[in-house]
């Protein structure tokens, strides 16, 4: 899975228009090309699909060359995603994308057409009906079980149970003001209304941060996480946290609340912490904490994991890292450290039978 952290720092130095960041992806396609022959396939599958769809967004002109070797070899499901990449990547409003519509018969590539822009699907109209009619669909209708995903839940009032009974709401959060805030989590962990009380905390620090309590509301929840038995029910409310800390007490305050959501979220790995929020919490030091970045790297990259004698606890994310670097403006860092694993890939694998796909060369 070191491909996957490869491929995507590779892929988002491309998009900030690092040119040897391509390269680099191109040198790497018999490694990522032929990844599910020499691993047990187990998750790198995914790795290889990325790989063929970063091929078509930065070598567009290689798409027809890659699609026809994949067809040569019965690659059937590495061809399905070159060519449901290509539809959605394509202009279809112009004419070469209308007259490249006009060749789709499989229902993938129809499908692919729901995410064009909508001006696009103006555009093909008539386009789209000829091409239904000639595989013998009708045009498609809503799908009436659409409805049932905007139906208005049903929400009992508040204090409300089940069974009829009245009981504490944990959806008044104004039933429990700072210094109640570990009586508030005993009663969200207790509710089935909520199915993660951490996020009930989020709500909880909001309402009072609305009342013009923020302060006090922050001091109840740093005293309630220092106890490790409930940090796990707080760590989604830390970024929440950081937010309301930094309007009401200043970017000096707020940085510490950053570096704990970030810890406690593992936002440097991969397979663990939230990429969104991840990334949102790169922005933010780079947005209020330029000057910062290297304090906040060093400050999280420790695991929140309990950690033997024989580890260290360091934990930096790799394509997570290239991403930070990226948004702090150290971009010569990041290409470095990519093309650096991109080498390290490439020695990794060498002993392995890999020929260069022809549309590579």
């Amino acid at each position: 899975l070191f491909a996957w952290d490869v491929l995507e720092s590779l892929d988002l130095l491309a998009e900030h228009g690092q040119h040897s960041a391509r390269e680099a992806m191109l040198h790497l396609a018999g490694e990522f090309a032929a990844i599910t022959a020499y691993t047990d396939g187990d998750e790198t599958g995914t790795v290889q699909e990325d790989f063929y769809k970063a091929i078509i967004r930065h070598y567009p002109e290689r798409a027809p060359a890659c699609y026809s070797h994949l067809i040569e070899q019965e690659d059937w499901s590495a061809a399905q995603v070159v060519a449901e990449e290509v539809t959605s990547s394509t202009r279809l409003e112009t004419p070469t994308g209308r007259a490249l519509f006009d060749t789709y018969i499989l229902p993938s590539e129809v499908r692919a057409i729901s995410d064009a822009p909508t001006q696009s699907r103006h555009h093909l109209a008539t386009a789209l009906e000829t091409v239904l009619r000639r595989i013998g669909k009708a045009r498609r209708t809503e799908d009436a079980s659409q409805d049932s995903v905007h139906a208005t839940p049903v929400v009992r009032e508040s204090g409300e149970s089940a069974s009829g009974r009245t009981e504490t709401s944990t959806r008044d959060p104004g039933a429990f003001p700072p210094g109640r805030l570990q009586e508030y989590l005993g009663v969200a962990k207790r509710s089935k209304a909520h199915a993660f009380p951490g996020d009930s905390t989020a709500k909880w620090l909001e309402y009072w941060n609305s009342a013009g309590m923020a302060e006090q509301a922050l001091d109840d929840l740093a005293a309630l996480f220092s106890d490790k038995h409930s940090r796990a029910y707080l760590r989604s409310a830390l970024d929440a946290a950081f937010e309301i800390s930094r309007v009401a007490q200043g970017r000096s305050s707020a940085f510490a609340w950053l570096v704990r959501a970030h810890i406690e979220d593992s936002g440097w790995e991969e397979w663990f912490g939230d990429r969104e929020q991840a990334r949102a919490r790169c922005r933010a030091v780079a947005q209020y904490y330029p000057e910062r970045w290297r304090e906040f790297l060093t400050s999280t990259a420790q695991s929140r994991f309990e950690t033997g004698p024989d580890r260290n606890g360091i934990t930096v994310g790799m394509s997570r890292l290239v991403y930070f670097l990226l948004q702090v403006g150290e971009e010569e860092i990041a290409r470095k450290y990519a093309v650096e694993m991109a080498r390290i890939l490439k020695d990794e694998v060498a002993e392995q039978p890999i020929e260069v796909p022809p549309w590579a060369r």
